[in-house]
């Protein structure tokens, strides 16, 4: 298996990624819980047997996941951290 670390830009293209993690506070609730971690675009390139993590828990369902869910994607939150 192997892992690769990126630093995200503003329209990376993850179409080779099993797996996507956010690992920021970004989507918190009081801490811009209106934003994704990445575009739109980066995240409709993802292979589409992708599995989208977010650790944020509060909203259980972000907007990256929400958005990961409505492009077909399997999704975990940050529930399941806890």
């Amino acid at each position: 298996m192997t892992f690769e670390l990126y630093q995200m830009s503003p329209d990376k293209e993850f179409s080779n990624v099993q797996m996507l993690v956010n690992a920021t506070p970004v989507g918190m609730k009081n801490h811009s819980a209106d934003i994704m971690p990445v575009s739109q675009y980066s995240l409709s390139s993802l292979d589409k047997s992708a599995v989208v993590y977010d650790i944020v828990y509060n909203p259980i369902k972000t907007k990256f996941i929400l958005k990961a869910q409505e492009l077909g994607y399997r999704t975990i939150t940050g529930v399941d951290m806890l």
